[in-house]
């Protein structure tokens, strides 16, 4: 029989399909149902992540930020398409510590901060993963979040397409009195050992 064909059974006419034909049909059919249901039910990606906060601190010894910040830039290598995101907070007061290296030795008493403080120690956390651990500069991005009580940042890694993290400040700046004399530099933990 060929496709298509028309015979008379009975009287009435008839359009007859080959064998083939239905196979070739029905298999068709089949595979487009699979690959729809493989469309609806895979993952976008195998690799899709999603914005991930991996630290937060605030002022720390140059031993432990040394620890932090290693273990952020190793984990920024396993993921090069991703970006650092670093939310830095200024404190209400600034706490002055005197460091022995790898612990305070003795806590001072607290004092008024620059408007800068939150900045300027967020800024040293690019300074340190360029200069030691050979990450470019534009792969971290330094955001202000306002205030808190205590100078802080966040770190957070977001992947390609990721969603940014919103800052979460808990002081207006109405509230913070500054400093009027010169602010402190950024911190350079790369030498804190040299």
């Amino acid at each position: 029989m060929q496709i298509g064909k028309a015979f008379k059974i009975d009287g009435n006419s008839v359009l007859v399909f080959s064998a083939k034909c239905c196979k070739i049909r029905s298999m068709k059919k089949h595979l487009f149902s699979f690959l729809l249901l493989i469309l609806l039910f895979s993952p976008i990606s195998a690799q899709e992540r999603e914005t991930e906060k991996v630290d937060k601190f605030g002022r720390i010894p140059c031993g432990e930020f040394m620890q932090r910040v290693d273990s952020l830039g190793s984990h920024i290598k396993n993921f090069s398409d991703s970006q650092i995101y670093v939310i830095y907070y200024g404190g209400r007061y600034r706490r002055n510590y005197i460091f022995d290296k790898h612990r305070i030795i003795q806590k001072i008493v607290l004092e008024y901060p620059h408007r800068d403080d939150g900045r300027n120690y967020a800024k040293s956390i690019p300074l340190y993963l360029k200069t030691l651990r050979n990450i470019q500069e534009d792969k971290i991005v330094l955001k202000d979040g306002g205030f808190r009580e205590k100078t802080e940042v966040e770190i957070w890694v977001i992947p390609k397409n990721g969603k940014l993290p919103l800052p979460t400040p808990t002081i207006d700046e109405q509230y913070i009195k500054f400093r009027k004399d010169k602010p402190y530099g950024t911190p350079n933990y790369a030498n804190c050992y040299g």
